[in-house]
């Protein structure tokens, strides 16, 4: 049992060492390192049956550490394409309920190896935070970036507050009309539809929208986006 730990903790050290950009022989990995990547972490009762449903849904090599608070680092080593439409939803799909998985997103050679491992880990951190089972870097990466940065989150949500408190005007009701009215490419006939109210009352709230941003909504719309985001997943510190 003592010489099987002592290898875990060789092996850990080493991938600590590799993901740091020391110079490790990692022969004894059995690893390719050169191939194709996809980076996972994962914790809970049944991370290891996730990694073996991941293994088995793309036909992959795997390479995984333990870590001491039980979170399991993986990389997945494979040729076959692991950025194909729909694969999210199949690999998610395969992961149980009683798993936390978070993947990067598909990366070659010895630098991709270490970025995909850095986007699982975000991915990790929003999953954690949003009480998701399953999360791909791919859908989360803004929320992941704004979780990582307190200047970008207070910004964020002070553009959400500002809309939310227009004197006259509930909150709720201007935020589903964005919502609305970006979904339906900036077309308020289509975005009245969507949410069976009249024409003239989205047209009343995008005025009201584009009168507090000072700008067109098309011309916030990266920002405005975000903040829509934000407040489907949940907001950083609540």
């Amino acid at each position: 049992m003592g010489t099987l730990a002592s290898n875990e903790e060789r092996r850990a050290r080493g991938v600590e060492a590799l993901l740091a950009g020391d110079p490790v022989d990692v022969s004894e990995f059995g690893y390719d390192f050169g191939g194709g990547h996809l980076g996972v972490v994962a914790r809970g009762p049944q991370a290891r049956e996730a990694l073996r449903a991941l293994v088995g849904a793309l036909d992959a090599r795997l390479f995984q550490v333990r870590r001491p608070e039980g979170t399991l680092w993986a990389w997945l080593g494979t040729r076959r394409s692991s950025d194909a439409p729909g694969l999210s939803d199949l690999l998610g799909s395969l992961c149980p309920e009683e798993a936390i998985v978070a993947l990067g997103e598909p990366a070659n050679g010895l630098v991709g190896w270490r970025r995909t491992h850095r986007e699982a880990k975000r991915a990790f951190c929003t999953a954690v935070r949003c009480s998701l089972s399953f999360a791909r870097y791919s859908n989360f990466a803004l929320h992941s970036a704004v979780l990582q940065d307190e200047v970008l989150a207070a910004s964020f949500r002070d553009l959400h507050r500002e809309l939310v408190s227009v004197k006259g005007y509930k909150g709720d009701a201007l935020i589903s009309t964005l919502r609305a009215y970006i979904a339906s490419r900036f077309n308020a006939e289509s975005a009245a539809s969507r949410l069976n109210i009249d024409r003239h009352t989205v047209s009343n709230h995008v005025q009201k929208i584009e009168e507090t941003l000072g700008q067109p909504i098309e011309a916030r719309i990266a920002d405005l986006s975000v903040v829509l985001r934000l407040e489907e997943l949940g907001w950083p510190g609540d």
